[in-house]
């Protein structure tokens, strides 16, 4: 039993009981797994006849399947699945394009193929950990650890791009543990093109280059660190042509000062919120001291200097995440947290410290108890448009570049059918630069229903597109649409409680450069 065999086939079985039981639960309709929802996805124009969830913004997993069916795509909207933020999804290509290659196009088997590689990819994450925790002087059977993480529940449920990054990075990292730089370069330039976030390794092996230290132990060769950043930079600047957008990254808007996002998520949570929030909580504490833990093992830990350095950018970016769309569920962090995870499992299992294996132990628990959680009470992101608008409403920072304000005239609390008003803007674009941008205007019914200006579909679509802001511009009060209540202009067609929301996002993307100006009336007899 001691054998990183041993560490493959148990993933494997686990793995597949975990797949098998999901599908039972999706009465076997593999394509819920992608978690497509109508709000990006419309179900008639799918080829494959996946499964889409109404009244929902659906997850990633939608745009990988997307990507999957043409990885090199040029469009926007597409098979009948519109993209977000294409030059972000596309910059993630690896996970569909593998999806792709193996079904050699084929619509019907990629959905298949989504799963089929993440099962894969922890199949090759249980070999390489017990092949870790042999070379840590430990039993193989630790090496589960490393496939028995609570944020691969998510991303293997979810057909999702995590577990093969990581298979990626531990391959790599192998290879580089026995000087096979060649094989070491290419995973990881593979893993930087599954998420981006694999930099960081890149870039702690350039700090390590840099610093020449004798005390170091890494033998390094300048193309470890280099051909993967280079690599990254030029698909990126592909990318950047290929969709005509700017370079620039919104990374900023989601940092903040250090574990802000963490103690407002602890807090929030904490057990005098009540039994549910309680579990949210113990596994908080329970990423605390995992990372006190790798803290403490940082000096008599065998690992590397590179492993060292990257697991502390890893950790300075995860205490200064601060998007709701990271510390918001324990799904959420966990996924982010991925790389930081395992490479902080190879530097704690390095080490001799007594409480090793506790730490091992309770993210294992964690990682099952989870498993148990997605299968038997699945938290299904069908959160609705509405909700969808709140949460962009709240991430709105001051400081944006375009300040929006819209006001309904003329104003009272009610409104009646048959009613003329007008829907008017102030608008400020900073004494900078001249900005182009898209203009979304969209309107919330009663129903929970989301229409988009102009046409007042439901299908996503900016209301002015790629339009040029002068530097310096400044309206108030002017015009933005005239209806009559009723029977012309947006579906007013229903008493009751009506939003208007307004917002520039960068051209092409989703990407808000404004913020979000809201709008809410009243028709009533």
């Amino acid at each position: 039993m001691n054998s990183s065999r041993y560490t493959l086939i148990l993933t494997a079985v686990l793995s597949a009981l975990f797949i098998y039981l999901q599908l039972a639960e999706y009465d076997f309709d593999r394509t819920r797994f992608i978690l497509a929802g109508d709000f990006f996805v419309n179900s008639q124009n799918v080829p494959g006849g996946i499964h889409v969830f109404s009244n929902s913004a659906g997850y990633d997993g939608q745009f990988y399947y997307r990507l999957a069916l043409n990885p090199f795509t040029s469009q926007k909207l597409e098979y009948g699945i519109e993209l977000d933020d294409p030059p972000w999804r596309q910059r993630r290509i690896f996970y569909p394009l593998l999806a792709w290659l193996l079904s050699f196009g084929n619509s019907q088997m990629v959905s298949w193929m989504l799963i089929i590689i993440n099962f894969a990819g922890l199949c090759v994450i249980g070999w390489i950990g017990g092949k870790f925790a042999k070379g840590a002087g430990l039993h193989a059977l630790w090496g589960m650890t490393f496939p028995l993480y609570g944020g691969f529940v998510m991303t293997l449920s979810r057909d999702l791009g995590e577990i093969v990054e990581v298979a990626l990075i531990l391959v790599s990292f192998y290879f580089l543990r026995r000087g096979r730089h060649i094989y070491a370069t290419l995973f990881l330039t593979l893993a930087v093109f599954t998420k981006e976030p694999s930099l960081l390794i890149a870039w702690g092996a350039l700090i390590v280059l840099l610093m020449r230290a004798k005390w170091a132990q890494d033998e390094l060769r300048w193309y470890f660190p280099v051909i993967p950043g280079i690599s990254h930079i030029i698909w990126h600047i592909w990318l950047y042509y290929r969709w005509d957008v700017s370079l620039s990254s919104d990374i900023f808007d989601k940092l903040s000062f250090p574990f802000a996002g963490i103690f407002k998520l602890l807090i929030k949570n904490s057990p005098f919120s009540g039994y549910p929030n309680y579990i949210c909580f113990t596994e908080l504490v329970i990423i605390l001291l995992f990372m006190l833990g790798v803290f403490i093992s940082f000096r008599t830990s065998r690992s590397n200097l590179t492993e060292k350095i990257t697991w502390f950018h890893y950790f300075v970016l995860v205490i200064c995440l601060v998007d709701r769309h990271y510390w918001i569920t324990d799904g959420e962090f966990l996924r982010a947290m991925s790389e930081f995870h395992v490479i902080g499992l190879m530097i704690l299992m390095n080490s001799r410290v007594w409480f090793r294996k506790p730490i091992f132990l309770l993210n294992m628990l964690l990682c099952i108890y989870l498993a148990v959680m997605v299968i038997y009470y699945p938290d299904i992101p069908r959160y609705s448009i509405g909700e969808r608008v709140s949460d962009k409403i709240e991430e709105v920072q001051e400081g944006k570049q375009i300040r929006l304000n819209l006001r309904l005239d003329p104003l009272q609390s009610r409104y009646r059918e048959g009613e003329r008003v007008i829907l008017r803007i102030d608008i400020f674009v900073p004494d900078r630069k001249q900005l182009k941008t898209d203009i979304y205007l969209v309107m919330l019914h009663p129903s929970n229903r989301l229409y988009f200006s102009p046409s007042w579909t439901l299908r996503s679509s900016p209301m002015i597109r790629n339009f040029s802001l002068p530097r310096g511009e400044s309206k108030e009060n002017a015009p933005l649409i005239e209806f009559t209540i009723g029977e012309d202009g947006p579906p007013i067609d229903v008493d009751g409680i009506y939003t208007f929301a307004i917002g520039a996002t960068k051209p092409g993307t989703l990407h808000y450069i404004s913020n979000v100006s809201t709008l809410t009336f009243v028709v009533a007899p």
